[in-house]
């Protein structure tokens, strides 16, 4: 198949075999399913949080999580098919998306516990746990410490290994400070303007320094990644005209610390869940060297390249996804 490189390798690092899609879900999407809201959310108070979640289909559970500053919708492509033959839940972690936003230390632990929660109320004992970028950090934490809750790992680009480099650390040394000075000098001029006006300005910024796209995607000119940045821009601009956005880059600091601190490279030998580590070969957030770290920390797990895929290769390249992602829960 196209533009797919299904290496999957022992922990050892010997090839084992070379995987072929032979069939596709169905044609792969023309036009991303409906954004901000494909279907009804529901809300369950779990904890001291209120959490936003969808659940669609019936069968073995399939729970998605997001990264870092994004939200259940980053699953569009992925979710849908998906719900034809599992139990799909995506859900929106404490402090983002629509569910509810705290003044607090949010933690692995805290997002942790909030899944396995909303499982409790759901009546899911097991799931199979399928996170990008934070929301894979998180889902291997779930495979570390709640094992007993986990059937599987589908860990996309994430960040557990991932070791920020010097400069970044001085930028999360302080993050609140941090966090005022990126808003007091880019974005405070943008707030009680029209959202629409603030989206042009944005998507004017990023065709200018396209770096800010190549940190999600190979290219950012592919129909998936056009739809989604329209949607995460406009989904920006309203956090920027209600001036909420210095409260968003608060939690996006902080979080981003927490990151740094919590290294799972030790912990990664305990989990005993069948894995499977999908990575873009080119992404810039979280590059390939941490991808080898993980895939040989890890028991048994199977290593997954896409290839011309950045940093969310479910949305870039959602057709290789799903394939790959359908051939590893039958196996």
């Amino acid at each position: 198949m196209r533009n797919i490189i299904l290496d999957l390798i022992t922990s050892g690092g010997a090839a084992l075999a070379l995987g072929v899609c032979t069939r596709k879900l169905s044609p792969g999407p023309v036009k991303m399913q409906d954004w901000p809201m494909p279907i009804p959310a529901r809300k369950e108070m779990i904890g001291d949080f209120e959490i936003n979640y969808i659940e669609q289909g019936s069968g073995p559970a399939l729970i998605f999580i997001h990264g870092l500053g994004a939200n259940l919708n980053v699953w569009n492509y992925n979710f849908f098919e998906f719900a034809k033959t599992h139990r799909c839940i995506a859900l929106d972690l404490p402090g983002f998306g629509n569910s509810a936003k705290k003044e607090t230390e949010y933690s692995f632990d805290l997002f942790a516990r909030t899944i396995v929660g909303l499982m409790d109320k759901l009546g899911i004992e097991k799931a199979a746990m399928i996170g990008n970028s934070m929301g894979g950090h998180t889902a291997a934490y779930l495979g570390i410490h709640f094992p007993e809750r986990v059937d599987m790992l589908v860990l996309v680009d994430p960040s557990g290994t991932l070791k920020i480099p010097w400069y970044l650390k001085l930028f999360l040394l302080y993050p609140e400070f941090s966090a005022s000075l990126i808003h007091r000098l880019f974005i405070k001029r943008l707030e009680g303007q029209e959202p629409e006006k603030i989206k042009t300005t944005i998507l004017a910024t990023g065709k200018r320094f396209p770096i800010l796209l190549n940190l999600f995607f190979h290219d950012a000119a592919t129909h998936p990644a056009e739809d989604f940045m329209n949607f995460f821009v406009g989904h920006l601009a309203t956090i920027i005209s209600k001036a909420q956005f210095h409260y968003f880059l608060r939690t996006f600091s902080r979080l981003a610390k927490r990151i740094d601190q919590t290294n799972l490279t030790p912990d990664l030998p305990r989990i005993k869940a069948p894995t499977l580590l999908i990575w873009g070969d080119d992404d810039r957030q979280v590059p390939l060297r941490f991808a080898k770290i993980f895939h040989r920390q890890t028991p048994g797990s199977k290593f997954l390249i896409i290839s011309h895929a950045g940093h969310i290769p479910m949305i870039e390249k959602p057709d290789e996804f799903n394939c790959a992602l359908k051939e590893f829960l039958e196996k």
